[in-house]
């Protein structure tokens, strides 16, 4: 590892975890392939990402300046599983159809899965953090009579704080969605088309 991936996000080394998020937002949409950028790129700041916002390989980054090979070795791992997993689902249904793989746009299919599962996820994560808003401004509207502790406020907070992190966490998946769709656009799969040219009907997307 020979990117530091502090400079990779654009923050400090004393950067808390809210200025790590927001950088990586930043930096994945400009670096996204859908937006010009490469999938070298975008893997890199996602790695800097996952690194910096966990605390353990953090630490152990800081202090070696590499990072963690079993985390890194992992994530490909689940990209790739997703990338396969959505390759062996078209193939199943086409089997189950009786028909031919050889006939159909088996990673054009896979792709359009992956990129149903992606809107998906961008609903969901869309959602709660309109969720998490409006928890946190219902929290600052509930006040604690004279002489007494504000018991409610707190508890909206620590609510709105969850849907925070289940933000996070589904948009780690989507980044690795996105990284199974990159790697799949790296591939052709040869299928033979119909008379005119155009690609069989799909089997494989719903």
């Amino acid at each position: 590892m020979t990117a530091n991936l502090y400079e990779v996000l654009g923050v400090d080394k004393s950067a808390d975890q809210t200025a790590i998020r927001k950088a990586y937002r930043s930096r994945a949409k400009n670096v996204h392939p859908d937006a010009g950028g490469s999938a070298e790129s975008f893997e890199l700041v996602r790695l800097a990402h996952d690194c910096l916002s966990d605390a353990e390989r953090r630490r152990r980054y800081d202090e070696t300046g590499q990072v963690d090979p079993t985390g890194a070795d992992n994530e490909a791992a689940q990209i790739m599983n997703v990338a396969i997993g959505a390759v062996n689902a078209v193939m199943a249904t086409i089997r189950q159809r009786g028909l031919s793989w050889e006939k159909f746009d088996i990673l054009g299919d896979a792709i359009k899965q992956i990129e149903g599962q992606i809107d998906q996820v961008n609903g969901k994560i869309a959602d709660a953090e309109r969720n998490a808003k409006k928890l946190r401004a219902a929290a600052t509207r509930f006040k604690a009579k004279a002489g007494k502790v504000n018991k409610l406020g707190p508890m909206i907070e620590a609510q709105a704080a969850e849907q925070e992190r289940n933000v996070e966490t589904m948009k780690r998946d989507k980044a690795k969605l996105d990284a199974a769709r990159v790697l799949l656009k790296e591939h052709d799969f040869e299928f033979e088309p119909t008379s005119n040219g155009v690609p069989w009907p799909t089997y494989g997307v719903m």
